[in-house]
């Protein structure tokens, strides 16, 4: 290197990589559809606002957002007319059909393949990326996302309990079976 060389077209080498790649935020197959990326939003939300959760729980609670009838009947008093004014907020397509399945396995994989969740033992977390990942799903309401919360863990109660009424039973039933529908769609 010296003042006569012409190096306009030589660059020194660099003292550390720098490197310009960003992580993956958002797997360019999945979530591919409007549904896809509220169910994503939702369990990112699930997940940051409680991480101690497992990957059942957390499936219980992505099954109650889809299924407003069945949410509805683990609530009781203020929160189930506010579970009622947070569904306005919510976007039409997460509750259009009552009987929805989510792609459970996609779901999660896609999530913690771009990092934005980790499984920290059987529990599911906010992972590295999630900051990164999160801002590019649309906004469920929060009050929404705290309802579910507690529908699940009313759903959780009525599960290890031995009384529950009769339409509770029933309801408790039938969210078993679209539990056992999802993790046997996603096994096979």
């Amino acid at each position: 290197w010296t003042p006569n060389l012409n190096t306009s077209h030589i660059h020194p080498p660099r003292e550390a990589e720098v490197s310009t790649s960003r992580p993956l935020v958002v797997d360019p197959v999945f979530p591919g559809t409007d549904i896809d990326k509220v169910l994503c939003a939702c369990l990112l939300d699930f997940a940051q606002a409680e991480s101690t959760l497992t990957e059942d729980q957390n499936l219980d609670k992505v099954i109650l957002a889809m299924q407003t009838e069945r949410c509805r009947s683990f609530l009781t008093g203020d929160d189930k007319s506010q579970y009622e004014e947070s569904l306005a907020n919510v976007p039409a397509v997460l509750i259009a059909d009552a009987d929805g399945k989510p792609p459970w396995q996609l779901l999660l994989s896609s999530l913690l393949a771009n990092q934005s969740l980790v499984m920290i033992k059987d529990r599911v977390a906010p992972g590295e990326n999630f900051d990164a990942v999160r801002p590019n799903l649309p906004e469920v309401d929060g009050q929404f996302i705290s309802l579910i919360a507690k529908a699940a863990e009313r759903y959780r109660e009525f599960s290890e309990a031995d009384e529950a009424d009769e339409s509770t039973q029933s309801v408790l039933q039938e969210v078993q079976q679209q539990h056992a529908a999802v993790q046997a769609g996603a096994r096979g």
